[in-house]
């Protein structure tokens, strides 16, 4: 999805669905796995800079974790809400490398974003955060969303090949009171 929405230049990424989706169903070290494989494949790819982002890839997955761990993932509207959560440390951790490292022009649709609050008058961190803040809060969610329908279309049987992840996913069974 990451490279369809960077070919078109859209003003979101759509790059950590596989990252959300690994760190509800594997946890927070299968996600930062699948972060860095997902950045440096991407690297090579289709976008030379995303290298550079591999920590707020990181971070992503470890904060999908920790909201499926609290079961933000068992309904699509608490989904939504972890995707904002994150969305917002996303956009504070990349701002500075994209606007230090490349100067607010990452190569894509969000560099229209950058550019509007440049023409505003804000300087290029401010910039950045600001675009990258406006985009998150479209991307994360959305990517919560669907990483929220994908864990929910796999079977008891298929969960089952991933410790605890079932109990991410659904709500665990209620245990009677002991008499």
């Amino acid at each position: 999805m990451g490279w369809v929405v960077s070919a078109v230049k859209l003003p979101i990424f759509l790059d950590s669905i596989g990252i959300t989706v690994a760190a509800i169903l594997g946890g927070p070290f299968v996600a930062a796995a699948v972060a860095i494989a997902t950045t440096l494949l991407g690297t090579v790819l289709f976008s030379p800079v995303l290298w550079a982002f591999t920590h707020t890839a990181i971070l992503i997955g470890f904060l999908s974790y920790f909201f499926a761990q609290r079961g933000f993932y068992r309904k699509w509207f608490t989904a939504i809400l972890a995707g904002f959560i994150i969305g917002i440390c996303a956009a504070a951790v990349s701002a500075p490398v994209a606007a230090y490292v490349f100067g607010g022009a990452t190569a894509g649709g969000v560099d229209a974003i950058t550019l509007a609050f440049r023409s505003a008058g804000k300087g290029i961190l401010e910039a950045v955060f600001y675009s990258g803040f406006t985009s998150e809060q479209l991307d994360k969610p959305l990517v919560s969303f669907i990483a929220y329908l994908l864990v929910h279309t796999l079977s008891r049987r298929t969960l089952a090949y991933f410790p605890g992840a079932d109990r991410r996913i659904h709500k665990p069974a209620e245990t009677p009171p002991a008499t």
